[in-house]
C-alpha cells in the first residue's frame, strides 16, 4: 500500500548495534511510507554500513557533521516531502501497524496536526507499558499536559507532525542537546491538542547508547526559564513543568551542579510533588547516585 503521507525522519549516531533493526521495522510497515530520511549524524562506527543493508529505493541518507539530534532532526525535516513526518530514533522499534494506526487517527480528526500512540519500554529484553494520564479509550484529542502527569504522550519515536506546522514552529531548538524533546512538546502542547491512541505501536529500547542513559550535559540542556512566566489558564501546565524541572533538579545535583540545583528548586511549586519527590529533592547526592543504580540494575 503505498501513500504520499508520511516521510520517516531517523536520526543516527554510533548506532551500529540497533539501527538495522529500526530501519527494520520501518520497512515492514502495513501501511508504507513515501521516504525514509536517513541524517547520520557524524557517526564514528559501523552504522552507515549497517544502513547499506537496507535496500529500498525510498530511503535517502544524508551524511552531515554532528551537529546533535536537534539540529539533525530538523535537517531530515527539511528535506522531507510528504504531508506529515514520522520520527523514529535510531534505536528504536516500530510495530508493524504504527504507521497504519497514525493514518486512521488522521481520518478520525483530520483537522489535528500532532498524533502520537502509547509505547512500550523494552529494557534488558523485557518490555513494560508505560502508564500515561487518560483515560481507557482508545482514541482521542487530548490536552498535552493533562494526559502527560504520568509519562509524556509524545515521544521522539512515536510522534506525528503535520510538516507545514513542524516547519512553521522552527523544529527543535539547535541550542539544546538533552531536554530538547520536552521544550519541544511544551512548545506543541500550549497551542496544538495531541490526538492520542492508548495502543502500542512503539518500542523504546534503552541501551547504553540512549540518549536518556548517557550523562547529560548541562552547557547544553534546556533549563525552561523561557516558561518561567507563560501565563495559561491550564494549571496543569506547571505541574507538568515543575516535575520536569524535579527531574533536572535532582541530575544537577548527582553532579554536583549545587548552583543549579539551587535555582530549579526555588522555582518548583511543591504542591505539585509527592510526599517522595520531596524527600529526594531533600536528600544528599550519594543517595540520589545510590537510588539510580539500584533502579538500573532491579529494572
Amino acid at each position: 500500500m503505498n501513500n504520499d503521507l508520511f516521510s520517516v525522519i531517523i536520526t543516527v549516531y554510533n548506532k551500529e548495534k540497533y539501527i538495522y533493526n529500526s530501519l527494520k521495522s520501518i520497512y515492514c510497515q502495513t501501511f508504507s511510507p513515501l521516504e525514509i530520511i536517513i541524517v547520520n549524524d557524524g557517526s564514528t562506527d559501523r552504522s552507515l554500513f549497517e544502513i547499506s543493508k537496507i535496500k529500498d529505493s525510498r530511503v535517502k541518507v544524508y551524511t552531515i557533521e554532528n551537529k546533535g539530534v536537534s539540529f539533525a532532526r530538523n535537517f531530515g525535516a527539511s528535506q522531507a516531502k510528504g504531508s506529515y513526518l514520522a520520527f523514529l530514533d535510531g534505536d528504536d522499534i516500530w510495530l508493524e501497524n504504527h504507521l497504519e494506526e497514525i493514518h486512521k487517527m488522521i481520518g478520525l480528526f483530520p483537522n489535528e496536526s500532532v498524533f502520537s500512540s502509547a509505547a512500550l519500554n523494552n529494557k534488558k529484553g523485557r518490555s513494560k507499558k508505560y502508564k500515561y494520564s487518560v483515560s481507557i479509550e482508545s482514541v482521542k484529542a487530548v490536552n498535552y499536559f493533562q494526559a502527560s502527569l504520568l509519562q509524556s504522550v509524545l515521544n521522539s519515536s512515536s510522534f506525528v507532525i503535520c510538516t507545514d506546522l513542524y516547519r512553521k514552529m522552527g523544529g527543535f531548538n539547535v541550542r539544546y542537546a538533552n531536554y530538547e524533546d520536552i521544550d519541544f512538546w511544551f512548545r506543541l502542547g500550549l497551542e496544538y491538542s495531541v490526538v492520542f491512541s492508548i495502543k502500542p505501536t512503539v518500542i523504546i529500547r534503552e541501551t547504553t547508547k540512549s540518549l536518556s542513559r548517557n550523562k547529560i550535559n548541562l552547557e547544553t540542556c534546556c533549563f525552561f526559564e523561557q516558561y518561567d512566566n507563560v501565563d495559561v489558564s491550564n494549571k496543569v501546565f506547571y505541574k507538568v513543568l515543575d516535575l520536569n524541572r524535579y527531574s533536572l533538579a535532582l541530575i544537577c545535583k548527582e553532579y554536583g551542579e549545587q548552583e543549579k540545583f539551587n535555582l530549579l528548586k526555588s522555582k518548583i511549586n511543591r504542591n505539585h510533588l509527592s510526599y517522595k519527590n520531596k524527600v529526594l529533592l531533600s536528600s544528599p547526592a550519594f543517595i540520589i547516585k545510590l537510588l539510580r543504580r539500584v533502579k538500573e540494575t532491579l529494572c
